[in-house]
């Protein structure tokens, strides 16, 4: 099956004019990767060594396997970088002169699902062998430790932007202040965005208007709406549904 493709590869190739010759072939089996490619034009890529800045050359097969330098000097250098230049060189900046308040600078490494920067520092007693928030890495290197029990908030001027990671952008905030940012930024569903929401916004107006009446009660409302004695008393008390006004 690997020969056939291969051999399927290179008469297009040849057809198309970037392969020079045919594949050998010893007995049944194509000799290397590296061989058949001879001839071929290869990929030019940038050193992911910042400081390097070279550009090389690599067989298709060895940038399938992740390679990103152009030597192992480089290889072994961007290695022993310190996690302020790791970090960084993840991140896309604006051009204006730092302190720059008004743009967001975006990460471009990996994200979890709600669009969080992912970071490994090198030392991280504190997540151990897990991930990091960028946005937490970028107040760290900043401003320094972040005190215990608090969290890093954003707070961007052109809206909700998970992956920005301008320091000038962050913010700490105890769990409090967290959780009434996301209900303000509406990452957390509310009312009859719920999945378990058995009531919408017009029946819990109704609720409260009848029992102001004087003429239903709890038990009554409870029976009409499917609902428990518990949850209607949530809602009269004002413990549920508190974003619902009259």
């Amino acid at each position: 099956m690997y020969v056939s493709v291969c051999i399927l590869w290179y008469n297009a190739a040849i057809r198309l004019g970037i392969a020079t010759r045919k594949p050998v072939l010893a007995g049944c089996r194509i000799l290397s990767p590296s061989d058949i490619t001879k001839g071929c034009p290869m990929p030019e890529l940038l050193c992911a060594y910042a400081p390097c800045g070279k550009i090389f050359s690599a067989v298709p097969h060895r940038i399938r396997a992740g390679r990103r330098y152009c030597s192992h000097s480089c290889a072994s250098a961007a290695k022993c970088l310190s996690d302020s230049d790791r970090f960084w060189r993840h991140v896309q900046r604006c051009a204006h002169v730092w302190p720059c308040s008004q743009c967001c600078w975006l990460w471009q490494g990996g994200k979890d699902r709600q669009g969080y920067g992912l970071y490994h520092p090198k030392t991280n007693r504190q997540y151990k062998n897990r991930h990091s928030g960028a946005h937490r890495q970028s107040w760290e290197l900043t401003f320094g430790p972040i005190p215990l029990g608090l969290f890093v908030l954003h707070d961007c001027p052109s809206g909700d932007n998970p992956a920005c990671v301008n320091p000038l952008h962050l913010f700490v905030g105890t769990q409090q202040d967290n959780m009434k940012d996301a209900m303000r930024k509406g990452r957390i569903p509310l009312g009859e965005r719920r999945v378990a929401a058995r009531l919408t916004e017009r029946q819990v107006r109704e609720i409260v208007g009848r029992h102001a009446t004087g003429v239903w009660t709890r038990r009554a409302l409870a029976k009409a709406y499917g609902v428990t004695c518990g949850a209607i008393q949530g809602i009269l008390y004002r413990r549920t549904w508190k974003h619902i006004t009259a």
